[in-house]
């Protein structure tokens, strides 16, 4: 189920020659238990100068280990959004329009070493619930969405789940869908995960 946030607008926010701003303000901080996320991203050496350190008002989380592995997430305004994911050796971070995010049908897997890696993406409108379907045997956790109301009657669902790397030369195929409205895809081929068999050089297509 989909974690619900109401939010308020307050003020415009930016000086630049576009529409105006509005911050958006979380009813509730993130729980204190976050605060190791917070250092974490303090520490990033290249965090980019668009994205002001978060702080448990303006952090959403949406998955968090409680040491070593979370996604986060926090909104510049009710145009921009920062978001981090965390977790021996994909970590990284990445900021941009949250409606590039809604817009986002196809996503695609970073190919990152390692065991799995978190998808990200939004959604327009309050969507209830994201489920995952087609290829669920390589979706380590349900999805979590969370609804966030942007101001003036506009709302997003940001929502994450964490993806299991092909480890036999499969090309997964995982759609991420909204309670209404389309569906996301996740482009997630074998060969993109350069440490794994490929269909090419795996056993079972070995003469």
């Amino acid at each position: 189920m989909a974690v619900l946030a109401s939010v308020t607008a307050c003020g415009v926010f930016g000086d630049d020659d576009g529409p105006p701003r509005h911050r958006v303000v979380l009813p509730e901080p993130a729980p204190p238990s976050a605060r190791w996320i917070l250092y974490t991203v303090d520490q990033f050496p290249n965090r980019f100068k668009e994205c002001p350190a978060p702080t448990l008002s303006t952090l959403i989380v949406l998955d968090d280990n409680g040491r070593d592995r979370a996604m986060a997430l926090w909104l510049l305004d009710d145009v921009d959004y920062c978001a981090v994911h965390i977790g021996d050796p994909w970590t990284g971070m990445q900021t941009g329009p949250i409606d590039d995010l809604t817009k986002a049908s196809r996503l695609y897997a970073n190919g990152v070493p390692g065991p799995e890696q978190y998808i990200f993406t939004a959604f327009p409108g309050r969507q209830d619930s994201v489920r995952v379907t087609e290829d669920t045997d390589h979706v380590a956790a349900p999805p979590v969405a969370r609804a966030v109301d942007l101001g003036g009657g506009r709302w997003v669902t940001f929502a994450e789940f964490r993806l299991l790397s092909p480890t036999h030369g499969e090309d997964p195929s995982v759609n991420l869908c909204p309670t209404s409205g389309d569906c996301h895809f996740v482009d997630a081929r074998a060969t993109q995960f350069p440490t794994f068999p490929t269909p090419e050089s795996s056993p079972k297509n070995t003469p």
